[in-house]
């Protein structure tokens, strides 16, 4: 995925570990724009072909979520999963409070994280997610931690969707922005 397929960036408060005197890193390095949700400058080729169903959120890896040698604890990644997710409830289906409030919630039925290399204190980091597969209860969503250009780390979360605390069908709104994606089959395994 290229950090600039999803829109619009969800950043970490400063007391959540961003530093609020570095912007550069929410300007396109093409057209200049600040990534604020707000969109790129016309004529920028970042802009075409966007996936709606995709989100982003961008941190910088906070002192006390690094281990002595500096690197960011293996345990982390999942916090930030859940923020992307949360970003991304938002951004397509009201927000998780919305949800909430008809009834709908999430239950994590297996997640995993596989790194390639470790981020580092005050390291920019872009979290991607994409939808990759539904079912007709659950789903499961990608996502890529990127450095840059360099993948850090790649998981998956499936979740289990509830209604007033039941298992149901995944909800219109979510299915609608998850577009096409595979088939999720019971356990997690997606169909060939």
């Amino acid at each position: 995925m290229d950090r600039h397929d999803s829109e619009p960036v969800t950043e970490i408060a400063p007391d959540e570990g961003g530093d609020p005197a570095c912007w550069a890193g929410l300007l396109c390095p093409e057209c200049g724009a600040v990534l604020d949700g707000k969109g790129h400058r016309p004529g920028c080729s970042l802009e075409a072909d966007r996936g709606t169903n995709r989100a982003l959120l961008r941190f910088r890896v906070p002192p006390r979520h690094c281990d002595a040698q500096g690197m960011m604890h293996a345990s982390r990644p999942y916090e930030y999963l859940e923020e992307a997710f949360l970003a991304w409830l938002a951004r397509t289906c009201g927000g998780s409070e919305a949800l909430r409030a008809g009834g709908i919630d999430f239950v994590i039925v297996e997640s995993g994280c596989s790194h390639a290399r470790p981020a580092r204190l005050g390291d920019l980091i872009d979290v991607e997610l994409r939808p990759a597969a539904a079912g007709r209860s659950s789903f499961r969503l990608e996502f890529a931690f990127m450095r840059g250009r360099e993948t850090v780390a790649n998981a998956a979360v499936t979740y289990a969707t509830l209604r007033d605390g039941k298992p149901g069908p995944i909800p219109p709104s979510l299915r609608s922005a998850m577009g096409e994606v595979a088939e999720l089959e019971p356990r997690g395994k997606t169909r060939r």
